[in-house]
């Protein structure tokens, strides 16, 4: 299992793991002591990170049976996660 931990704030912190062996990847955002984000996927065929005009974002790809989706984190201006998954 690897790890990052992000501070985005004196408050705000972005905290990623995953396993490469069981193709898994865990998203977790912190506002002080509060946890705002617990995400977790599996079947994940790709984690990176985008370069965009107001920062980077946080991309994974992943499959399920019958189906795909795609999670990006932004940190930049404000957090916001976005998940979809489509059946294929």
């Amino acid at each position: 299992m690897r790890e990052v931990r992000i501070p985005l704030s004196g408050a705000e912190e972005l905290h990623l793991t995953w396993d490469v062996v069981q193709h898994s990847v865990r998203i977790r955002y912190r506002r002080e002591s509060d946890l705002v984000v617990d995400v977790f996927r599996e079947r994940v065929t790709v984690l990176t990170i985008e370069r965009h005009e107001t920062g980077p974002v946080v991309a994974v790809e992943y499959r399920a049976e019958g189906c795909s989706g795609r999670a990006r984190v932004r940190t930049r201006p404000a957090f916001a996660l976005t998940d979809v998954l489509l059946q294929t």
